[in-house]
């Protein structure tokens, strides 16, 4: 099983100078010594002043946010964990604008969509274009692209839901 993760968005706002090559993503971490690859697309405000402190980005505390509320890198754990934040973020004013992301270790692929919606929970808030917060995933017989734009316009690119959680077992 060959592997790849790349990553190229705008950096957050108001990270003042932890913005950084060093800091690009993905980031990589262990969990009880697996190697995990992390990145995301979208500003968590709510979290912007600890990042700041901590000399991170917002991506960077996130993660390791995620990474101290489970023990393993699997399913139930990481959604859960994920939907924990999310309402946790959105509790302060500044909350997020999206928390999609792709989290990948060496057996699971996991992707998930979640972008802040208005009142309506139907559509974007209303300050954010409606289709920047897309991702999108596209399988065949010997691959499976996670992105956050179409890479190609060949036929076979789902939308993921607002909300939606993928896992995926790389083992053969």
């Amino acid at each position: 099983c060959q592997l790849a993760m790349a990553h190229n968005r705008k950096a957050t706002t108001k990270l003042g100078t932890n913005v950084s090559v060093e800091r690009a993503h993905p980031f990589i971490q262990s969990l009880n010594g697996v190697p995990l690859a992390f990145c995301q697309n979208g500003s968590v405000s709510a979290i912007i002043e600890q990042s700041n402190r901590e000399n991170l980005v917002d991506t960077q505390l996130f993660f390791t946010q995620i990474l101290e509320g489970i023990e393993q890198a699997d399913f139930d754990l990481v959604s859960d964990r994920v939907g924990y934040l999310a309402r946790e973020y959105k509790k302060p004013a500044e909350k997020f604008t999206s928390l999609n992301a792709v989290l990948l270790s060496p057996t699971h692929l996991f992707a998930w969509r979640l972008f802040r919606t208005d009142d309506s929970h139907q559509r974007p808030a209303a300050d954010w274009y409606d289709g920047y917060y897309t991702l999108w995933c596209k399988r065949s017989a010997d691959q499976i692209v996670i992105a956050s734009e179409r890479t190609d316009s060949g036929p076979g690119w789902e939308l993921m839901k607002n909300g939606q959680f993928m896992g995926i077992s790389l083992k053969d």
